[in-house]
Order: structure tokens, then sequence, then C-alpha cells
């Protein structure tokens, strides 16, 4: 019944009448908003109508652009500047009327689809008049224009919108080899929101656009895309699985946890690739970007004040490897093949330890999941050298068929020890 009722508006309006009629206390009415989690967002399910009213405005707009585009070449220029400019004014005029008469779902709607015309004004203005300028400060316009709205309703539509609009001028920007200090500011907005108004939806792309900012941060400095790409890429996730644990009060534990989880698999994921040799030897004597040194410098600091669980020193001491043995070969003077097949066999060694501390882990505390986990990626390396090392098939058997006994065994020791 919990689902049913979460974030429900008709039985808020029951519970405050009822302290209205003096029917209960003020006291047991938070009691009630905190049982049935009143003071949450509904589920989507719930609120299907409202996100259908969306669509329905977005695909309406998009039909009117159509209809436009269809008959555009028979209008003059000053029929062409209304069909753009009188829809947009009006629609901001019924979001006043609105705002109003107090009714501020019909309200967020009505600037929604202001915000969807005044983008497209944007880009029809200029080709009325043929503006040619810089296509990514269209959309830059487009966001400025689109948060004050989203900063004034924190609503999850206006803010979805400002995300979407934010990662496509990012990846505009990442394309030209440009940053603009707006893409600071709009960043901190957009947290901002999010703190404001927690939703895992708009999380989740902000997660998207932590990546995007980065990446775009770091072609500006280095002057091309994806330098350095394997070690940025495990410094922005170490950031972003450090960082959820200061929002952990604002969702539900399980969501926090998932994503802690996926962040810790993204890194297990880039550092197995770097058992492979080929791919050892062309990171290892990179140059190592600003911005790198600029992510686990701000890994440091959030460590020290999040939570310093086991699991957060095992990745980080990934990284740090992953960065130690980058910086030695940048100075390595000697053949780079040799320093490659040295940091080839440093990567396995550890990633074989990795392995083994979640077996050892998950046996100690009675968890299963890093108890398998430690046996997915003990597999996944013996699949790895098959691939990667061993060319003599005698070799490759034996590897096998111990690699095969010892997960026999270990699975035996679990269920001996732990089976319910």
């Amino acid at each position: 019944m919990i689902f049913t009722f979460k974030g429900s508006n008709r039985l808020k309006q029951e519970i405050q009448s009822w302290v209205d009629e003096k029917l209960i206390t003020p006291e047991q009415a938070k009691l009630l908003f905190a049982r049935y989690e009143l003071s949450e967002d509904a589920p989507w399910y719930l609120r299907s109508g409202f996100i259908l009213k969306g669509l329905a405005l977005l695909l309406a707009g998009m039909g009117f652009l159509l209809l436009i585009s269809e008959n555009w070449e028979r209008f003059g220029t000053p029929v062409q500047m209304a069909i753009g400019l009188l829809p947009l004014l009006a629609t901001y005029a019924i979001g006043f009327r609105f705002l109003k008469r107090d009714l501020p779902e019909q309200a967020e709607l009505t600037f929604f689809l202001a915000s969807i015309l005044f983008g497209m004004n944007i880009f029809l203005q200029a080709q009325i008049f043929h503006i040619s300028s810089y296509f990514p400060d269209g959309v830059l316009w487009w966001i400025i224009g689109a948060l004050p709205l989203a900063l004034y309703f924190r609503s999850t539509l206006h803010h979805l919108l400002v995300q979407a609009l934010y990662y496509i001028w990012l990846m505009q920007q990442l394309e030209f080899h440009q940053f603009s200090f707006w893409a600071v500011i709009i960043f901190a907005a957009l947290l901002y929101l999010l703190y404001q108004k927690p939703s895992k939806t708009v999380f989740l792309a902000t997660i998207a656009n932590t990546y995007a900012f980065v990446f775009n941060l770091n072609t500006s400095v280095t002057g091309r895309e994806f330098q350095g790409f394997w070690l940025l890429a495990i410094a922005a996730t170490l950031v972003i699985v450090l960082a959820v644990y200061f929002f952990r009060h604002q969702y539900d534990e399980k969501f926090i946890e998932r994503l802690h989880t996926l962040g810790v698999w993204v890194i297990t994921f880039i550092f197995y690739l770097h058992t492979f040799g080929d791919l050892t030897e062309f990171y290892v004597g990179n140059e190592i970007s600003a911005v790198s040194l600029g992510l686990l410098a701000l890994v440091g600091v959030l460590f020290y004040y999040s939570d310093k669980s086991l699991v957060n020193i095992m990745i980080i001491t990934i990284a740090g490897v992953v960065l130690v043995l980058q910086i030695a070969g940048a100075y390595y003077q000697g053949d780079k093949s040799d320093f490659g097949n040295a940091a080839f066999t440093v990567n396995n060694i550890l990633f074989f330890a990795y392995a083994l501390w979640n077996v050892r882990y998950g046996i100690n505390h009675h968890i299963k999941r890093y108890f398998m986990t430690g046996i997915f990626l003990i597999v996944a390396l013996a699949f790895t050298r098959y691939l990667d090392l061993f060319e003599d098939y005698v070799l490759t058997a034996i590897v096998f068929m111990l690699s095969g006994l010892f997960l026999y065994l270990i699975h035996n020791y679990w269920d001996k020890r732990y089976a319910e």
C-alpha cells in the first residue's frame, strides 16, 4: 500500500483536512506523511497523466514546426517572424495567467512548451535573417532561456530539458575543441537543482553530463580529444562514486548502493582492459592531463569526507597504480615496449589480487555477491590470458584446468560453510 500512497496529493489534502477539523494533531499528520512517504515524488506511473501532457506538448510543437516548414517559402519576412514569435509570446502570457490563478501544474506545462518554442525561435529567426555564427551558441542561448524556468519550477520536466540541451551543447563544444565558462555556471546550476529537487532520473542524467563536462574540459586543456582517456575515465568515475555518498540522505539506500556498485564495475572493467598487453603498451608513457590530476586530487578530498570502505580503498588503489605506471612510463628512458611488458605484468598480478580479495571479503563477511564477483573476475582473467598471452595449447589447457579446479573447490568450501 505504501507505493500506492507515495507522493499522493489526494491523501495529503485529506490528512490536512483532518488537521483542520482537529481529528488529528499536526504531529500525527507529520507521522502519517512520513509513514506513507507523502513528501516524496510519486512513482512515475502515478504521474503518467502529467508526463503524457508534457509529451503531447512536445509532439504538438514538433508538428507545428513541420507544418511551418512545409509552407515556409510562401510567407514573407514579417509573417515568418510572426509565426515564430506570436505563439511564444502567447504561451508566456498563458503561463503567467495560470500562475496568477494559482494553477501550478498547468503553468509548469505551459512554460515547458514556452521553453521549446523559445529554442525554435532562436534558430528560426536566425534562419530568417541569414545569421551565420558559431552553431553551438544557439543551443547555449536556448539553455540560458530555459534555465530560469527550471530554477523557478524545480520540476523534473524542466530540469530534464535543460540536462538534454546541456549534453548536446557539450558534445558540440567537444567536437569544435571549445570550452566556455558558461559550462561551469550551468553545471553548478544543474547540481543546485538536483540538490533542491532530488530525482533519480535527473541524477542519472547529471552523471552523463558529468562525463561530458570532464571530457569537454580535458579537450580544451590538452587540445586533443580524449587525451589520456583511460586515466581520465577512471578519475571521473571515482569522483562520481565518492560524490554519491553525499546524496545518500536524499535517495533510498538501494538506489545509492546500485549507483556505487555500477561505478565500481566501470572502474573494474577499465582496469580489466589493462590486463591486455596491447592496451597497456598503448597507454604507458602517454602524457597525463592536468584535468586527470585535478580529478584525482578531488578524489582525495572526497574520500577524506566520505565512507572509507574497503571497496573504495581498493578501487582508489587501482587508480593509483594506473597513474603511477603512466607517470613512470612517461619518464622511462629505455625501450617503451620493455616497460609496457612490465606494466602489463603488474596489472595482471594486481587484477588477480583484487579478484582474490573479493573472494576473501565475501567469505569473511558472508556476502555471496562479493564472493561471486571474485570468481567471475578470475574466470575473466583466465579467458584474457587465453586470448592475449598463451600461444601454447598445453600451457593454456593447464591454466584452464587449474582455474576450473580452483572454482570447484572454492564453491564447495562456500556451500559447506555458509549454505542455508
